[in-house]
């Protein structure tokens, strides 16, 4: 998301689909290099559809930085998700079928 948001793309994208992010700027996650720009949600691609997905019980990421992104990005649309951990359950149904129909 940050190369999308820095950079000019020549082609454009299907989506963008973002699986239990860490948000860089968080407490414990402050790492000014992968922090995204305050207008991130300007910068991206307008025609694609933006999803967020986070588990409750995520083990790594803890599921407030879903919240943050949602606030940073209110275009986006936003999957939340119970029993899942960080890997969810390496069960991505959900995330494909959005992929196959560019859902938003």
């Amino acid at each position: 998301m940050k190369y999308l948001s820095e950079h000019t793309l020549k082609k454009p994208i299907g989506g963008i689909y973002i699986i239990a992010a860490p948000y860089w700027g968080a407490e414990e996650w402050d790492y000014d290099e992968y922090a995204l720009r305050k207008d991130v949600a300007t910068k991206l691609p307008q025609e694609s559809p933006i999803v967020l997905y986070h588990s409750r019980d995520d083990e790594t990421v803890p599921f407030t930085h879903l919240a943050l992104y949602a606030e940073r990005l209110p275009q986006a649309t936003v999957r939340e998700f119970e029993e899942r951990g960080h890997q969810f359950k390496n069960n991505l149904v959900e995330v494909a079928e959005d992929i196959k129909k560019g859902e938003h």
